[in-house]
């Protein structure tokens, strides 16, 4: 129906894509480049975890040139955060967090994740793609049946299928890098 009312009105969702969603791929390449080498210096710089993981792997954030050199950085595991509980890992002072998110702490220690206003802001924003993408406009009610479980991971609006292709999951590559990983050996696979 999503679909009709936006054909009868003369609009389509492409004409109300962001530009980062028209991007090239060498546009998000470069946008993902620029911002991991942002990310892992500001890691290493302001987490005790990350510095120590990086020096033990005998990487620097210095290292990093091109997306392909993400392969030599650690991982960051779920016994990461809960080693490092509540709040070791924030890389910002505990007073710039404005929204925890924690887990039950049923396996174990919780996993407690903070957020600033900027990382809020940014899942809006991710947030507001997701639900056009799905068919969603202004005016509309929207039940969110969402079961918030993946807190590392800002819970949806990570990726969104678009209503009108129908094709598979979009992921909003200007903020999430994805990587296939080998379980078993931890290998980046294409």
């Amino acid at each position: 129906m999503a679909s009709t009312n936006l054909k009868s009105r003369g609009s389509s969702y492409s004409a109300e894509m962001d530009d980062i969603e028209r991007a090239s791929r060498d546009e998000i390449m470069a946008l993902q480049t620029r911002r991991l080498a942002w990310s892992l210096t500001h890691a290493y710089d302001n987490v005790a975890h990350y510095k120590k993981a990086f020096d033990q792997a005998g990487v620097h954030p210095s290292d990093f040139r091109r997306l392909e050199d993400l392969a030599r950085f650690p991982f960051t595991v779920k016994t990461d955060l809960r080693d490092n509980y509540p709040f070791d890992m924030f890389a910002v002072p505990r007073e710039k967090v404005v929204r925890v998110h924690a887990s039950s702490g049923t396996t174990g220690k919780p996993v407690v994740v903070g957020y600033t206003k900027a990382d809020i802001d940014m899942w809006a924003e991710v947030m507001a793609r997701s639900i056009r993408a799905a068919g969603g406009r202004s005016g509309m009610i929207m039940h969110n049946a969402y079961g918030y479980g993946l807190s590392e991971v800002i819970g949806p609006g990570v990726a969104q299928e678009c209503v009108e292709t129908k094709d598979g999951l979009h992921i909003w590559e200007d903020h999430f890098y994805p990587e296939v990983i080998d379980p078993e050996t931890g290998a980046v696979l294409p």
